[in-house]
């Protein structure tokens, strides 16, 4: 029986900002859930089944690498042994380094879910996981530099940056990344763009320059699609009404919700849950 909530999960200690550790091989099959306030980065070298972030479900062909945000909701449905690392980057993280570099990669990755490893990486990939692996668990001078550089080379293989790291591309990436932090934590307040704007001190036009600069997304449509994640969250993995989520999300009125979700999603949200798979597993 679904909740009227979300579950949310802690696997980090409240002192730590990062931990490195072997996947969990007993971690089969898991419910739907997020994580509080933190970026999980898991490795699979073996192991096949599926893996749903939000309403997208992947096959797990390892070896990959799946990257879930605060904000997803996701489990696991693992039919095979699985093998792998996770790394627990909190979403604080970027404040506790020097390396500029490093920071640029955190958020390049927060765009993807899920990268294919090849055989032509999945060697050095294996090393940098271990090494790390090796090097958060020992005692060692210099240790924060040794992270960062093992992380800064792990990222830079699986997103590599596409934008040169100019100043004005850097004021781009860090608008728009002050912008996301904003939808994540005020979304309950602000849902215009004037609004986010306002809060960031800076103008609509801005804004919409540094999103599309980074992500190739008008301002407009990160809000909307934020909305639509947020929606179809609640729709498979909550009992709330459609009424109460279109409360929940700010609407006035549950028909103006319906029809914004048909404008997006083509169907109407009580049948896009009635239809889906996920909403089937779980009810």
């Amino acid at each position: 029986m679904l909740s009227k909530e979300i579950a949310i999960k802690n696997k980090i200690a409240s002192e730590l900002v990062y931990t490195i550790k072997p996947f969990n091989k007993d971690k089969r099959k898991t419910q739907p859930h997020k994580h509080n306030q933190y970026l999980e980065i898991v490795y699979l070298q073996t192991g096949s089944g599926f893996h749903w972030i939000d309403e997208k479900m992947y096959t797990i062909t390892s070896p990959v690498i799946f990257l879930i945000k605060s904000n997803q909701v996701h489990h696991w449905d693992i039919n095979i042994e699985p093998s792998g690392y996770v790394i627990i980057l909190k979403d604080i993280f970027p404040d506790f380094t020097d390396d500029n570099t490093l920071k640029l990669l955190i958020k390049k990755i927060y765009i993807g879910d899920c990268f294919t490893i090849d055989s032509f990486h999945e060697t050095e990939i294996n090393q940098l996981f271990q090494l790390l692996l090796n090097s958060a668990s020992k005692y060692l001078d210099y240790k924060p530099i040794i992270i960062d550089g093992l992380l800064k080379a792990l990222l830079g293989l699986i997103a590599p940056i596409t934008h040169s790291a100019d100043d004005e591309n850097n004021k781009y990436i860090k608008l728009y990344q002050r912008f996301v932090d904003l939808l994540f934590s005020h979304f309950n307040e602000f849902q215009h763009i004037s609004e986010f704007a306002n809060a960031l001190d800076v103008s609509a036009q801005s804004l919409n320059t540094a999103c599309n600069k980074t992500v190739n997304q008008s301002c407009r449509k990160i809000i909307d699609e934020f909305i639509m994640n947020n929606a179809k969250q609640l729709l498979l993995f909550t009992a709330l009404s459609i009424s109460d989520i279109a409360i929940r999300l700010k609407f006035n009125s549950t028909s103006y919700f319906i029809r914004f979700f048909k404008k997006y999603q083509k169907v109407t949200p009580d049948n896009f849950r009635n239809d889906h798979f996920l909403f089937a597993n779980y009810q």
